[in-house]
């Protein structure tokens, strides 16, 4: 039977959870501190990556991304870039060159594969722009590493967040954009621990 439960999704449940209980809770703050990376307890109906037991999704910032993407590859022994593992979002070509990204220049000539993904990114794109607008805090361009059962774990998050108010939908995009993304992590002994690009980057 396939998987149900996206680990992703499952990390937002329990952002929600905590929010709901205590709304003093903003979610950038849960995201910083007592959910930056947390483990989701063991359940049958809970996927793991199409790419192995690792996947990120997370704004594509400026050279500290690159580096710190980069950072977690070299510790997991990720050859970069994966044929199909990778997929991007962004407004133009001009910006590898503004941010002299180099790895994500040759990530720009790499096939893209999931087709969900090139649906539902210039939608979280256009939700950043809208709470951000378009001066320098917010560079257009999203980056994802790995799939659940073939499709983008993006248009799961779109529909979560559809739901907050403002001000939730405000704080959780500060959240996700501050700390980098989110990061899956499968340690291979049935544990799955998901939370932050920046929790992980602490953790690991």
């Amino acid at each position: 039977m396939a998987c149900t439960i996206n680990p992703f999704v499952a990390y937002i449940d329990l952002l929600i959870a905590a929010h709901t209980a205590n709304p003093g809770n903003s979610y950038d703050k849960l995201m910083e501190v007592t959910f930056s990376f947390v483990s989701i307890e063991p359940n049958n109906e809970l996927c793991f990556g199409d790419c192995g037991n690792f996947a990120f999704l997370g704004p594509i910032l400026d050279s500290s991304f690159n580096s710190n993407l980069k950072t977690c590859y070299d510790m997991l022994n990720i050859n970069f870039p994966l044929q199909c593992c990778e997929n991007y979002d962004i407004s133009s070509i001009q910006l590898f060159t503004d941010l002299n990204l180099p790895s994500l220049s040759m990530l720009y000539n790499s096939e893209l594969c999931c087709n969900s993904f090139n649906t539902c990114a210039p939608i979280f794109n256009n939700l950043m722009q809208e709470y951000f607008g378009k001066e320098d805090q917010y560079t257009p361009g999203i980056h994802e590493y790995g799939t659940f059962n073939g499709n983008s774990s993006l248009c799961l998050i779109n529909d979560k967040i559809q739901g907050f108010s403002d001000t939730d939908k405000t704080d959780f995009l500060n959240g996700f954009y501050k700390y980098k993304g989110f990061v899956v992590y499968n340690n291979g002994l049935g544990q799955t621990w998901v939370g932050t690009t920046s929790g992980f980057l602490s953790w690991y």
